[in-house]
C-alpha cells in the first residue's frame, strides 16, 4: 500500500485542520460564540502538533525539552480548549471565568511535565494519560448535551469521541509495552489508509460539533418561543381580568350605586329592591366564576351557574332544562365566556320575569364548523312584534356583537314563547 513522507503527512493533517475550523466557523457564523470559538481554537492548536515535526529544527527533535513542551502545550490544550467549549454549551450561563483555575492548572502541569519527566516514553505516556483524563470529560459533557436534547449528532459525537479515547488507550498500552513513544517520536513516514483515516476523523469531528451546536440552537429558539408564548398568555390573561374588573365596576358598581340613589329617594319598593339585590349577586357570581376558571372551560363555567340559577328560579315555580353538548371545545377567554353567560342569565330573567314562563330550555352546542350556538326558549307569552328595545335587550346585543357572533330573539314556531339564539364563532385561548 503506498504512503506518504512524515514531513508532508503532517503538513497535510495541520493545513486541513486549519481549514476545517475556518469552514466550521464559516457554517455557524450566525450561531458563532464563546464556545465555538473555543473549540475551533482547539483544531488549531492541535495542529501545532504536526507543525513540530515539519522540519529538522530544535522544535522537532523529540527528546529536546522545547519540543516536550510544544508538544506537551498543543495536546494538552487542544483538548483542554474542547472542555471548556462542551462547558459551555451545557451551561451557557456558566461564566468563563470559572474555568481560570482549572486552566491555570492545566498550563502549570503542560510546563511541569517535560522537567519532571525527561525520558520520552514517560513523558508520552503522562501526556497521553492527561489527554485521556481531559477527553474523557468531553465524552461526559457531550452525552449529558446529548441527554437533554435527544440529539442524535450528540450521541455520535459521543461514540466518535469514545473511539478515540479508545485509540489513545490502545497506543499508551502499547507504547508502554514495546518501550516506544507515540507522542515525541516523528514517523519517517505514514501510510496512505492511516493519513486518510486521520483526516476523516478530524472532519467527522467538526460535522458533528456543527450539527450538535445547531441542535442547541434550534432547541434554545424553541425554548425562548414558548417562553414568549407563554408570557404573552399569561399577559392576555392579565388583560382579561383588568377588564372584567373593570366591567364589574362600571356595570354592577353603577347600577348599586343607582339602586341606592333610589332607595334613599323612596323610589323603589321592596319587591324590586329584593329583585335587584338577586340580580346583582347572579351577576357577581358570573363574575367570580369566569374569573376563578383556571381552565377557561366553558362548559365548567356553565354546570357551576346551572346549579345556582336551578336554586333560585325554582323557588318561583319555573322548570328548567339544559342540553350541553360541548365536546372539543377550545378554551376560551374569560371575558367571552362571561358575555355568553350574561346572554344566557338576561333570557332566563326575560323569560321568567317578562314572559311569565313555566318552562325554560337552554342548549348550548358547538358544531363541526367551529362554531357555538346557544339557544334559550321558554313557553311564556311570547316577545310583541313591535317592542322597543330596553337596556336588557341593547345588552344583549351589545355583548353578541363583542363575541362577533350573531343574536336572534323571535317568537317561537306557533306563536306561544320566546327563543333567544346566539351563534359565534371560537377563538381559542
Amino acid at each position: 500500500m503506498g504512503s506518504i513522507a512524515g514531513a508532508d503527512a503532517y503538513f497535510i493533517i495541520a493545513v486541513q485542520m486549519v481549514m476545517i475550523s475556518l469552514v466550521a466557523l464559516g457554517v455557524l457564523w450566525n450561531a458563532r460564540g464563546t464556545a465555538v470559538y473555543l473549540y475551533l481554537c482547539s483544531f488549531v492548536v492541535g495542529a501545532m502538533y504536526h507543525v513540530a515535526f515539519l522540519s529538522g529544527s530544535a522544535i522537532g527533535e523529540g527528546d529536546s525539552l522545547s519540543a516536550k513542551m510544544a508538544i506537551a502545550a498543543s495536546v494538552i490544550t487542544s483538548a483542554w480548549l474542547k472542555n471548556i467549549s462542551l462547558g459551555l454549551l451545557e451551561s451557557p450561563n456558566f461564566p468563563l471565568s470559572g474555568y481560570l483555575k482549572g486552566s491555570v492548572i492545566m498550563v502549570i502541569g503542560m510546563l511541569s511535565i517535560p522537567l519532571l519527566f525527561p525520558d520520552p516514553l514517560s513523558f508520552s505516556t503522562i501526556v497521553g494519560l492527561c489527554v485521556v483524563g481531559i477527553m474523557a470529560r468531553v465524552c461526559m459533557l457531550a452525552y449529558r448535551i446529548g441527554s437533554a436534547l435527544n440529539s442524535l449528532a450528540a450521541k455520535f459525537f459521543v461514540v466518535l469521541i469514545g473511539l478515540q479515547l479508545l485509540g489513545i488507550v490502545v497506543g499508551l498500552v502499547s507504547s508502554f509495552m514495546t518501550e516506544t513513544p507515540i507522542l515525541v517520536a516523528p514517523l519517517p513516514s505514514r501510510s496512505l489508509a492511516s493519513l486518510s483515516t486521520s483526516l476523516a476523523l478530524v472532519m467527522i469531528n467538526s460535522a458533528l460539533f456543527i450539527a450538535l451546536v445547531l441542535d442547541i440552537n434550534i432547541r434554545q429558539r424553541e425554548l425562548a418561543q414558548k417562553d414568549l408564548i407563554a408570557l404573552e398568555v399569561t399577559r392576555s390573561r392579565a388583560q382579561e381580568r383588568e377588564t372584567l374588573l373593570a366591567d364589574m365596576h362600571d356595570g354592577l358598581g353603577s347600577q348599586i350605586a343607582t339602586a341606592r340613589m333610589r332607595v334613599e329617594r323612596g323610589e323603589m319598593t321592596q319587591t324590586e329592591v329584593v329583585r335587584l339585590l338577586r340580580e346583582c349577586s347572579a351577576d357577581l357570581h358570573l363574575m367570580v366564576d369566569t374569573l376563578r376558571e383556571q381552565n377557561d372551560s366553558l362548559e365548567a363555567a356553565l354546570v357551576d351557574y346551572k346549579t345556582r340559577v336551578e336554586r333560585r328560579i325554582s323557588e318561583q315555580g319555573v322548570g328548567l332544562s339544559w342540553n350541553v353538548q360541548l365536546s372539543g371545545a377550545p378554551s376560551m377567554a374569560p371575558r367571552r365566556m362571561l358575555q355568553v353567560l350574561r346572554i344566557i342569565q338576561e333570557a332566563i330573567n326575560n323569560a321568567i320575569h317578562h314572559a311569565k314562563a313555566t318552562e325554560v330550555i337552554v342548549a348550548v352546542r358547538y358544531l363541526d364548523d367551529h362554531e357555538y350556538m346557544i339557544k334559550v326558549e321558554d313557553d311564556g307569552i311570547g316577545i310583541p312584534d313591535n317592542v322597543s328595545p330596553g337596556r336588557g335587550l341593547s345588552n344583549m346585543r351589545r355583548r353578541a356583537r363583542e363575541l362577533g357572533g350573531n343574536l336572534d330573539i323571535r317568537r317561537r314556531s306557533g306563536g306561544k314563547g320566546t327563543e333567544v339564539q346566539l351563534s359565534f364563532e371560537d377563538r381559542p385561548v
